[in-house]
């Protein structure tokens, strides 16, 4: 390896390298609003979805109707109010600095890095057969925290987060992606395939964000939830889609007529359930790779020496010339 090439990798970003390469210009405002009205649309398709729901108990009984409006109600508030304002309530590392805020950026992170750990250690010692978390990584980070040792703790996090952490998340992914095909490829409905697409990506996300012990940032969750609002209307035509596929398949490799409409709907919920499932497991690795994003550049946030900025310099220069006036008055007094 030469010199120059040992030389360039020794080098630390500056601040303003940081912010000219990954602290990109955001609407924050604009961010919240749009963020906003897709968790809101999500909202009013699961509550529509659940008044169809409704709609056919009443049609069998009132009595039946009437107990199936309460049961919406829980199931509204179970399987889209809690993991949204879990999700929401959730902090996210500060990334998109300037230099006014980045050495308050940093102190920030730290603190996050902190509780994560806290929260992992508390949640071991709560649930001892908890199989996301392993006795020598959390024993790492135990150490770490105890030694106030923050460069410890930054690497002991960054191990669990590439080992444990990732075999926990894709597990969950795995589990949710597999319902959701299961589900979906028996329902034989438009209505209850999105309503099952919907909530089980809602809380798929909540559960990685309650793994990684972070969530992404606003601009990255608008993205997700996006993503989910698609995927919901997207799954709702998948079954009569599927089923007209299904149906042209049936015709050409069937060979007792009555046996076409038996394998069409076989076919077509198949499908359908193949397609959810991996709807489903591309949100999934969505989460995770906007997670992941921002927990490397807080790392690389965290290894920049922050110079004094040009405000803190305009500000004692301020200080400096009111001292000298005030001074030069008493003495001239």
């Amino acid at each position: 390896m030469s010199k120059k090439t040992t030389t360039d990798q020794n080098k630390k970003m500056t601040i303003d390298e940081y912010i000219d390469k990954y602290s990109l210009p955001k609407r924050q405002k604009e961010y919240k609003a749009l963020l906003a009205l897709f968790v809101s649309a999500i909202g009013v398709i699961i509550g529509v979805m659940l008044f169809f729901f409704v709609e056919k108990l009443f049609q069998m009984n009132e009595y039946v109707g009437y107990a199936g409006i309460v049961l919406s109600v829980v199931l509204f508030v179970l399987l889209y109010i809690v993991p949204i304002v879990k999700i929401s309530k959730t902090n996210f590392f500060m990334t998109d600095v300037n230099k006014e805020n980045a050495r308050a950026a940093k102190r920030y992170n730290r603190r996050m890095r902190e509780d994560i750990a806290d929260k992992m250690i508390d949640m071991k010692q709560a649930t001892k057969d908890n199989g996301w978390f392993s006795d020598e990584k959390i024993t790492e980070i135990a150490i770490a925290r105890a030694k106030d040792d923050d460069k410890a703790l930054s690497t002991a996090l960054t191990n669990i987060y590439n080992t444990d952490i990732k075999d926990a998340a894709h597990k969950l992914i795995t589990d949710s992606a597999v319902q959701v095909g299961i589900s979906t490829s028996i329902s034989q409905s438009e209505k209850i395939d999105t309503l099952i697409v919907t909530v089980a990506e809602l809380n798929l996300v909540k559960k990685i964000v309650y793994l990684y012990g972070y969530r992404p940032n606003d601009a990255q969750m608008l993205k997700i939830y996006k993503t989910v609002f698609s995927n919901a209307i997207f799954a709702y035509g998948v079954q009569a889609s599927a089923g007209a596929v299904a149906g042209g398949i049936a015709k050409l490799i069937g060979s007792a007529a009555e046996a076409i409409p038996l394998i069409s709907t076989v076919i077509g919920s198949v499908s359908s359930g193949i397609i959810n499932s991996t709807l489903t497991v591309m949100i999934g690795f969505q989460t995770i790779r906007y997670l992941k994003r921002e927990y490397k550049l807080q790392e690389i946030l965290d290894g920049i020496e922050i110079e004094e900025s040009e405000e803190a310099e305009a500000k004692m220069i301020s200080n400096v010339k009111n001292s000298v006036v005030k001074t030069t008055k008493n003495k001239a007094a």
